[in-house]
């Protein structure tokens, strides 16, 4: 009988975490290319201007990119150890 009424919750959990699987695979890929970008970018800024500064800001935006994608890997897990939970339940 509980496994009726928390059927519904598992749906809506299920369709969630794929939702957020096709977001952080998409993300993982763009953040991938921007990485790529800063690296370049930040080689060719070092070697050209030797303006460290700038550097320092590039790094900063891939740092805080990581940090997006670390939150959607997290949310990812959080979600399929709820539906795992609820299906034993």
């Amino acid at each position: 009988m509980k496994k009726i009424i928390v059927f519904p919750v598992i749906i809506v959990n299920i369709v969630c975490l794929l939702l957020v699987k096709i977001l952080v695979s998409v993300y993982g890929i763009a953040h991938g290319i921007a990485w790529l970008f800063i690296l370049c970018f930040c080689i060719a800024e070092i070697v050209i201007y030797r303006d460290i500064l700038q550097v320092c800001m590039l790094g900063a935006i891939g740092i805080f990119s990581f940090i997006i994608l670390s939150a959607g890997t997290f949310v990812e897990a959080v979600l399929g150890r709820i539906i795992a939970t609820l299906w034993r339940a």
